[in-house]
């Protein structure tokens, strides 16, 4: 069995990578103005729910409906403590094989927690669960011509946004098309020879590409440093189809319902820009003397950077500052915020 530590040498002897702390860097002139990119997604992990009862299970946990997830289709979707407070944000597959099999694609830092606290409920039905980390690699695509890259490699063409392709030993997903950004899940026997391929059209760069067009996407994922602290719709999560509020019951629904119908949401996700940030940095105005939000993103480019903040709607529109005075200013990351609430109270 091919190991990832022979994948990540054959990156090193045939593609000048450097590991940093288990992170993989690339030449920054190995890019140049290609219109493809490829990137090595070594911040994510999939977890593997397997078994004639999965579907059943997830449906009873997941904020997604599962039911519309298969081979060709993909959702984005949360999983919550019974408070609404999420253990997780994922995007979930579906696997073409004879027995009822997803993925969930997440950070790799909050993936065991995750998984432990599944298991604690998966011992009733007739499914298992499993970590893939050391058999299959997360790699993003992302560019005009990354599209192209992946029907000359892979054969497959895919037009809707979160439409899914299977094939032996990978996974292709269509993030946006609008962003032509793309999502390639890989088994390590496949990894070397779909990577050299892709790689005849596509330049490997640095993961902090991902990190931008995430951003632009205006989606956020939950991490280690925001674990069971946010609710859905705090990350727009109602907005880009995660929660399905007519699929009944799951764990966390309750809140997260309750929140929707009565249209109380006065934190929403905004792209924010400014100095310089990390997860986890709290944001104030001159009006409130708490904070009225935090950074859950962020990607620095040079004196500067973009991200994305959770910040009350109220002080949106103001001047935001850190701890140390830096000014960041704030807007909409899917929709305006007067859209935001009236969709939480249709």
């Amino acid at each position: 069995m091919v190991s990832r530590q022979t994948f990540l040498q054959h990156l090193q002897s045939q593609y000048q990578a450097r590991l940093d702390d288990g992170y993989c860097h690339f030449p920054e002139h190995s890019a140049g103005n290609a219109a493809a990119h490829i990137m090595l997604l070594d911040h994510y992990q999939l977890l593997q729910v397997q078994g004639p009862d999965s579907e059943r299970f997830l449906q009873g946990q997941l904020s997604c409906d599962v039911r519309e997830v298969n081979s060709g289709c993909a959702r984005w979707g949360t999983y919550n403590n019974p408070k609404g407070r999420m253990h997780a944000s994922f995007l979930i597959t579906g696997i073409a094989d004879s027995v009822p099999a997803y993925q969930l694609r997440m950070s790799a830092d909050i993936a065991e927690h995750c998984k432990q606290v599944l298991s604690k409920y998966i011992v009733f039905s007739k499914a298992d669960i499993e970590s893939l980390a050391e058999e299959w690699l997360v790699l993003g695509l992302q560019g005009t011509d990354a599209g192209a890259a992946l029907e000359k490699t892979l054969g497959i063409s895919l037009s809707n946004d979160l439409s899914v392709h299977n094939g032996e030993g990978w996974q292709c997903i269509l993030l946006s098309r609008e962003l032509h950004l793309y999502e390639l899940h890989l088994s390590l026997e496949q990894a070397t020879k779909i990577w050299d391929r892709l790689c005849e059209s596509a330049k490997p760069v640095n993961r902090v590409e991902w990190d931008k067009a995430l951003i632009e996407l205006g989606m956020a994922e939950v991490r280690a440093e925001n674990l069971e602290t946010l609710i859905p719709q705090m990350m727009n999560f109602d907005l880009n189809g995660g929660i399905n509020f007519k699929k009944g019951c799951y764990t966390g629904q309750e809140v997260i319902a309750r929140l929707h119908y009565r249209g109380e949401a006065k934190q929403r996700l905004f792209r924010i820009s400014g100095p310089q940030a990390v997860i986890g940095t709290e944001l104030f105005t001159e009006a409130r003397r708490s904070a009225v939000g935090e950074v859950v993103a962020w990607y620095q480019d040079g004196a500067s950077g973009k991200g994305l903040a959770v910040l009350r709607i109220d002080s949106a529109d103001q001047t935001l500052k850190d701890a140390s005075g830096g000014s960041f200013q704030a807007e909409a990351a899917h929709q305006t915020p007067e859209k935001n609430l009236e969709n939480a109270s249709d």
